[in-house]
């Protein structure tokens, strides 16, 4: 769409994630609790979702999040403690834990959380 002149927005293609807390039509949001019924999903998106979904981003999947997102350290009792990637023995810190891994390890460009 970018080489033919004709892109859906200014983030066309674009890959970013979005923090499992940030709701997303079609996806479940689980806030990193085993108390969310993981079987739902939302009929529409949040402010940012529905932005990012405007300007053509591309969404790769939800990052771990600490339980209702209130901890400083991204651990859940669904998903675990979220380990930093260059170093098991530490955290990426919270509540954004899982977007900062997402972006220490390069997958994609923008990480919401």
């Amino acid at each position: 769409r970018w080489q033919r002149g004709a892109p859906s927005g200014l983030l066309d293609g674009v890959p970013c994630s979005i923090k499992d807390i940030i709701l997303t039509r079609g996806w479940p949001t689980l806030r990193g609790s085993k108390t969310v019924d993981q079987s739902q999903s939302w009929e529409e998106d949040a402010p940012v979702t529905a932005r990012l979904r405007e300007q053509g981003a591309i969404f790769l999947g939800k990052t771990t999040t600490p339980e209702f997102g209130w901890k400083g350290v991204t651990d859940s009792p669904l998903t675990g403690i979220t380990r930093n990637p260059w170093n098991l023995a530490t955290t990426p810190g919270g509540s954004s834990g899982g977007a900062a891994v997402a972006a220490a390890l390069g997958m994609g460009a923008l990480h919401i959380g």
